[in-house]
């Protein structure tokens, strides 16, 4: 029926083109060819426009295949959000990869890796670290009540005596759900990233502490 009422506005558009150059073969004048045709086309297309089927029916609707609809691609994109850009010293972005896994007793443990930044000094190369691990459990941890344990790593480009340049592993720490419940995570975000959260994660490995010249 669609088809039908298209088919008509468009000998309607005709009519008013034949009839506003040559009047006499539709044997109106141009006023009344206006009249006519013009409001004739509107009439149809107004029709076709009603009759016409929903995109919606003509499309085959596709399955969803969004990764971000499953619990772990929730995840993933979480800690994607807290690590957004490219580190200022190699072309790396700031996210390395997240691995989420189903942990024994419930819930889900999240593995981080993370590409850091180069700063003037070790001592706020490694303050740029912890507030990259920061960002990661504040991000989860108040992003998602499905989280049982975040494991976090940080690796920098470095330089070694010998000058050959490596990607190593720099800072590792974990926060689990037990001492995150603890956390008030409504305190100040400065002191929160610097203070609080530094003070009762479990740091697994420390390169600053180790090595003085990093």
């Amino acid at each position: 029926m669609s088809t039908f009422f298209a088919i008509l506005a468009w000998l309607s558009f005709l009519g008013l083109a034949v009839g506003l150059v040559s009047p006499r073969l539709v044997r109106l004048s141009r006023k009344k060819v206006v009249l006519v045709f013009l409001s004739s086309a509107f009439v149809f297309f107004i029709l076709y426009c009603i009759t016409a089927p929903p995109e919606a029916q003509t499309l085959v609707t596709a399955a969803p295949n969004d990764a971000t609809s499953t619990p772990q691609g929730e995840i993933e994109q979480i800690a994607d959000n807290a690590a957004p850009g490219m580190t200022n010293d190699t072309n790396k972005y700031h996210m390395e990869n997240t691995i989420v896994t189903p942990d024994p007793n419930g819930g889900w443990d999240v593995l981080v890796a993370l590409n850091g930044d180069d700063n003037l000094t070790q001592n706020l190369t490694r303050l740029g670290v912890i507030q990259q691990i920061s960002n990661e459990f504040i991000a989860l941890y108040t992003g998602t009540s499905t989280i049982s344990k975040v494991s976090v790593d940080v690796s920098l480009q470095l330089t070694d005596k010998y000058g050959n340049v490596n990607t190593d592993s720099v800072y590792s720490a974990i926060l689990d759900k037990a001492t995150a419940s603890k956390v008030n995570w409504s305190a100040d975000p400065s002191l929160l990233k610097a203070n609080i959260l530094p003070g009762v994660w479990d740091t697994q490995y420390d390169l600053f502490s180790i090595d003085s010249n990093l």
